[in-house]
């Protein structure tokens, strides 16, 4: 699993599912070692293990699942820069240069 984004989604997931099912629950290792191995082959099981689940489970899995990434989203947008806090300055690619007056040159 090459994208960051997933794989730290399947790290929600996991984590979600062995809170909800145990960590001693087949379904809840079998996502676990997918995330960690990240090999296709694992992550076909994990896939099969959690689909084998009842329709209820799966979607209160979902619901755990999606509030914890949303609180990963604000948690990450609350610790960045905002960098509109630096008033005058202006921005020339992906350097911020300070707004001078006119007087200075």
């Amino acid at each position: 699993m090459a994208d960051a984004v997933q794989q730290e989604a399947l790290g929600i997931l996991a984590d979600t599912v062995q809170v909800k099912l145990g960590r001693a629950n087949i379904v809840a290792r079998e996502v676990r070692r997918a995330y960690e191995t990240g090999k296709s082959v694992d992550l076909f099981t994990a896939k099969a293990a959690f689909n084998a689940l009842p329709g209820w489970q799966r979607r209160e899995i979902d619901g755990a699942a999606r509030e914890r990434a949303l609180l990963v989203v604000q948690q990450r947008r609350s610790t960045s820069r905002d960098w509109r806090s630096l008033g005058g300055a202006r921005r020339q690619g992906d350097v911020i240069f300070p707004a001078f007056s006119k007087r200075v040159k």
